[in-house]
């Protein structure tokens, strides 16, 4: 069981209560809040679903942990984060239930065959490589900037995996809301569901939650508002139900940032 325990540049960082153990880089790139937000905004799932971008694999651990999908696949172009999303799965009983690939998904063609999958997952750079300065770190960068693949890459394999109907759930920059609806409706999707997430009442949304159909007729619901914190800076109500998605209460974690 060592080659399971973190190492020299790793950490092993909890959620949910100790429900869910999660190997991160020490230094390197470390998930937000927002693939958490992502897994809630999207429950329940069926069947198979795909995570194009997976990082260290919160999103189909998070999935497979609270057992509402046939299977969970995440997909990203780095192979060492792969490699420790893999060791994460075992950490957590989890290896029947997700599987960890590396690979760019702008071949998606070269690893799932059309309609293979009825949900798409993804929590896709915000930011185009012409904002801002790219991060020194190769994996911040990747993850922040479209370096490897943009929103509309992300539109294109799921556009592949998906049968008619089949559902894309995504987080995006609200600064980029009419970018996000432009590139969805151009690659067949309709969006169908949007809610803003909001740090306090009295705080502009930093994230929005989007479920998108493939092939699906115009009609659009925006959702009440999700506020994260009160003004005293406690967790909202709804915040303390995100993070009891696999039971139990939620106090402040380790590591999720």
């Amino acid at each position: 069981m060592g080659e399971l325990l973190p190492r020299e540049d790793e950490t092993l960082d909890t959620l949910f209560g100790g429900r869910l153990k999660v190997l991160q880089k020490r230094n390197g790139f470390r998930f937000a809040m927002d693939p958490v937000l992502l897994t809630y905004f999207a429950k329940p799932l069926k069947g198979l679903v795909l995570d194009l971008g997976t990082g260290c694999g919160i999103i189909p651990l998070i999935l497979a942990a609270r057992g509402d999908v046939e299977k969970a696949v995440g997909m990203d172009i780095q192979e060492e984060l792969i490699q420790m999303a893999r060791r994460s799965a075992i950490i957590n009983s989890l290896e029947e239930k997700v599987q960890f690939l590396a690979g760019d998904f702008r071949r998606i063609g070269e690893f799932f065959g059309p309609q293979s999958f009825s949900h798409v997952l993804s929590n896709p750079p915000y930011h185009s490589v012409c904002h801002g300065r790219p991060s020194p770190k190769s994996p911040k960068a990747l993850a922040r900037q479209d370096l490897q693949g943009d929103l509309r890459d992300v539109i294109g394999a799921a556009r592949y995996v998906l049968g008619t109907k089949g559902r894309l759930w995504l987080t995006y920059s609200p600064g980029r809301l009419a970018f996000l609806v432009e590139s969805l409706k151009s690659g067949g999707f309709e969006p169908k569901t949007m809610r803003f997430v909001h740090g306090r009442e009295d705080l502009p949304a930093t994230v929005v939650l989007v479920e998108a159909v493939k092939g699906g007729k115009e009609g659009l619901k925006v959702l009440p508002p999700l506020i994260l914190y009160t003004r005293e800076g406690d967790y909202t109500e709804e915040l303390q139900l995100v993070y009891s998605m696999l039971g139990g209460s939620f106090p402040r974690e380790k590591g999720a940032t």
